[in-house]
């Protein structure tokens, strides 16, 4: 089989290296982003906190640990919340499976949710069951936007360009080496 002289030039290379850097961007870019749409904010429990909620829907109730510990769950913690305009009161359902997360020194797991129907002020209250234990000094209550599906859709989308960059990038290379492997004897 006769060669045809052809040698890939650095562009090639470059190329390729290139496809890997922007793979390498968009993962971290999209890391970056799903950090930020974490966005818990501290509740008094026992106690209560007016809180804002700009996006209805599901929002988590978490407990967190400001030790880097994993914080211990206090499930005799009666949580609900409180539309003053209207009266309307959520209570927080417990989650089936928790939302574990660390950030940082602080460790933090989703004790309930609550689905919010609209936009505004609410009032979240929360107060000891009958005969609870006290809660400990170093944790603390956050309530925020579930952000689970959010991150995976992140995450997700991200993952797959990523994959196609470094998919071309590798075809790129074995084309590139091919190329070469057939050129060897030519000079």
């Amino acid at each position: 089989m006769e060669s045809s002289g052809l040698a890939p030039s650095r562009a090639w290379y470059m190329l390729a290296v290139i496809l890997l850097v922007v793979a390498a961007a968009v993962v971290a870019g999209a890391l970056l982003k799903s950090i930020r749409q974490i966005n818990f904010k501290p509740i008094t429990i026992p106690g209560e906190t007016d809180i804002n909620v700009m996006t209805p829907g599901t929002w988590l109730v978490c407990i967190e640990s400001t030790d880097g510990s994993p914080p211990v769950a206090n499930y005799d913690m009666h949580i609900e919340f409180l539309d003053p305009a209207t009266g309307e009161s959520l209570p927080m359902h417990q989650r089936s499976f928790p939302l574990n997360y660390k950030l940082g020194s602080r460790s933090g797991s989703s004790v309930g949710d609550v689905t919010f129907p609209r936009t505004g002020r609410w009032i979240v209250t929360g107060t000891p069951a009958a005969g609870a234990a006290s809660v400990e000094v170093d944790t603390e209550y956050v309530v925020g936007p579930d952000p689970v599906d959010s991150v995976m859709w992140t995450m997700l989308i991200s993952g797959i360009i990523a994959v196609v960059l470094c998919s071309f990038a590798l075809g790129t290379w074995c084309l590139v080496f091919l190329l070469r492997w057939r050129n060897r004897g030519t000079a």
